[in-house]
């Protein structure tokens, strides 16, 4: 059954048309065939045109195998319920030439009961091309954010997220994107004004690079990132939003404020270490003259008194610097035997005015025996740096409580401090040791701090722990071995000094400091000696020229302007190979020592 012959206006219509027409007919007994085809479809796709089964069964042949089945049922479907054909096929053409067919049409019922299919085909292979192309951009993009660390975003013009790698979610911690998609991206500054200067900045340069601002994430917690945002565009070219790249750097900031508090520290440190120079100059004049005049002062006298009042000064005083000295690590490293509860003690003082007055502090001493081999200024250093934590972990005030006890299993005491702060969360008491790790906010802690004082520990042979449950304060632990020697010898507070021996020999005495080297030769002249003094080195090796007599000991001072104390030692022995040399100096670091 042909429907339409050549010349006929459909024939003609269908001639040169940008799309093919065809009719498909579906006989009551079940049979296809195709009664009409556009000249390109004939021509371009070698349909055949006419009655007999084979010519429509020759089609099916030609549909790819994977569309072949889906195309039939779109036909029964139509053909059972008169609906709309439509279907996208592949299909084998001239040159057996693969194109992508679109074909559309309405059915109707023939008079004999089958059905009738008049449509369009249409040749999309380029758009299907187009198509392929944008799904494989779309899975390498979407493979490019599945991988990326860092935050790839995508706004509305309102600001809201439309889209957001999957690394963003985990960045700003949040349990998915989908929490994101929607949202205005204010969320996530940490600044409420730092959104709108990104945008500011955006619309006057046209971009951000490398923006590092303050960020935040879903537990309100601060993290710091980096900005790189453009504006992007429709199909259109019409602004349609903002895109780009956050980047975290937190690490990095803090790493760069740690650096940054590390210099501070330092100039703190030299600081201090230069006061307690100064310090020691101040310390010997006040102390020799009061020794000084003590040891011509009898029991009786009513100035013997407050002259030992002064001496306990300059001992506090000189406490002060060596704690100083600990904080600036200038002190030359002297472990000893010391009692760890003069230690304690003697350290109580400072701890008051450490911590402040809404912070209690109660003590409670029960070791024994209480002696340990260790410096005493890096003990003092542990202490002070585990209650400066807790100080912190109690903003509000609270109790602070120190205790020792002698453990039982083994010759060592233990040294606990316990706090009633907020606590350590378990996931972070495993890192409180790490050097650099701090939960404080930026500008309030190195994290060196517990570091340090776990690196003295360890260094002295003990051990620190902490116990701590969030809500329920902390307990630093710091255990050491008990020393078994007794404790260095010297004399017990009140205790009467013993009369110095008394000498002869002519000493050589060089200092730049006038009162310091006023009180070392009255020191030795006290004992007998003799004492020949210059204010530096040159005057040292005049004076030592136009002596005549025998000098028995050099005593210099390390530092000195225009030549030191090793420089001139090594002078003066070239010339008296058999005087003794003795250093003597205000500077205590290391440094000093070695020159």
């Amino acid at each position: 059954m042909i429907l339409a012959a050549p010349g006929d206006r459909l024939l003609e219509a269908a001639t040169g048309a940008p799309a093919a027409f065809y009719q498909f007919v579906l006989s009551p007994s079940g049979d296809f065939s195709i009664p009409f085809a556009s000249p390109d479809l004939v021509k371009n796709y070698e349909v055949e045109v006419g009655e007999p089964l084979e010519t429509a069964e020759r089609f099916f042949s030609r549909v790819h195998p994977e569309d072949l089945g889906p195309l039939r049922e779109a036909i029964g479907r139509s053909a059972a319920t008169l609906g709309t054909f439509d279907s996208t096929f592949r299909f084998r053409g001239a040159a057996d030439a693969e194109v992508w067919i679109e074909a559309r049409s309405n059915p109707v019922r023939t008079p004999d009961g089958g059905v009738l299919w008049n449509g369009i085909a249409t040749d999309v292979t380029a758009r299907k091309a187009t198509e392929t192309a944008l799904r494989q951009s779309e899975r390498r993009f979407r493979a490019v954010l599945d991988t990326l660390q860092d935050s790839y975003f995508r706004t509305d013009l309102d600001g809201r997220f439309i889209l957001l790698s999957p690394s963003s979610a985990q960045m700003y911690g949040y349990e998915s994107t989908d929490e994101l998609i929607g949202q205005h991206a204010q969320i996530l500054y940490g600044d409420p004004e730092e959104r709108d200067r990104v945008v500011a900045e955006i619309r006057r340069a046209g971009f951000v690079k490398d923006r590092i601002g303050p960020g935040r994430r879903k537990d309100g917690s601060t993290l710091w990132i980096s900005l790189n945002a453009q504006p992007w565009f429709d199909e259109d070219a019409r602004p349609a939003g903002m895109e780009g790249v956050a980047r975290d750097i937190t690490d990095r900031v803090r790493l760069e404020e740690q650096l940054l508090q590390s210099r501070k520290m330092e100039a703190v440190g030299q600081l201090a270490g230069g006061v307690a120079h100064d310090f020691n100059n101040l310390l010997t004049v006040v102390s020799g003259n009061v020794e000084l005049i003590l040891s011509e002062t009898s029991a009786e006298d009513p100035r013997r008194g407050p002259l030992q009042d002064v001496r306990t000064a300059a001992e506090r005083a000189a406490t002060l610097t060596r704690q100083l000295l600990a904080f600036s690590r200038k002190q030359i490293l002297e472990p000893r035997v010391v009692d760890v509860h003069e230690v304690l003690s003697g350290l109580e003082r400072m701890l008051h005015r450490l911590i402040g007055e809404d912070i209690q502090i109660h003590t409670a001493f029960e070791a024994d025996p209480s002696l340990v081999k260790v410096d005493p200024g890096q003990l003092e250093q542990v202490v002070m740096n585990i209650v400066l934590n807790a100080r912190d972990a109690m903003p509000k005030g609270g109790r602070l409580e120190i205790r020792t006890r002698h453990l039982a299993s083994a010759a060592r005491i233990a040294i606990s401090i316990s706090d009633t702060g907020a606590g350590v969360a378990p996931e972070i008491r495993p890192r409180l040791f790490e050097p650099f790790f701090t939960t404080k906010p930026f500008g309030r802690g190195t994290g060196l701090g517990l570091a340090t004082a776990y690196g003295i520990v360890k260094q002295s042979g003990g051990e620190i722990t902490v116990e701590s449950e969030p809500g329920n304060g902390a307990t630093f632990t710091v255990v050491l071995p008990v020393h078994p020697a007794p404790r260095s010898a010297g004399l017990a507070p009140g205790s009467s000094q013993r009369e110095l021996p008394r000498g002869t020999e002519t000493f050589l005495l060089v200092e730049d400091e006038d009162a310091v080297r006023r009180i070392v030769r009255l020191a030795l002249e006290s004992t007998g000696y003799r004492v020949l003094e210059a204010r530096n080195g040159a005057g040292a090796l005049a004076l030592l020229e136009a002596h005549e007599g025998a000098v028995d000991m050099l005593v210099t001072d390390v530092v000195m302007p225009e030549m030191g104390g090793r420089e001139l030692a090594d002078r003066v022995r070239s010339e008296r190979p058999k005087i003794r040399i003795l250093y003597m100096s205000g500077y205590t670091d290391d440094g000093v020592m070695r020159h």
